[in-house]
């Protein structure tokens, strides 16, 4: 079961990182954690506003905020994230 969590968190923790690349000027200077998301947007339900925020990219977006399976091959994984900016996954991946 333990297992199943932490695969979830990570999902949710890689979607939170890109998310932050896509809305620089609304999570400026915003850790990569669901809490900080929280606090930054003024909300209680972190994950449903990210979902509102980024409607027009949900299709390229890893589940779990948007329509991609979060078991992305690297190669993909690797364009999906260069698309769309993300400054945090691009430092991860040096």
């Amino acid at each position: 079961m333990w297992a199943r969590e932490r695969r979830v968190w990570a999902s949710v923790h890689h979607v939170v990182s890109i998310v932050i690349g896509l809305l620089p000027e609304l999570l400026t200077r915003c850790v990569v954690e669901v809490g900080a998301v929280r606090t930054q947007l003024g909300t209680d339900i972190a994950l449903r506003t990210l979902r509102v925020l980024t409607a027009e990219q949900l299709h390229a977006l890893p589940a779990p905020l948007g329509f991609q399976p979060h078991r992305l091959s690297s190669r993909l994984k690797t364009t999906v994230v260069a698309g769309l900016g993300c400054p945090a996954c691009e430092i991860r991946r040096r």
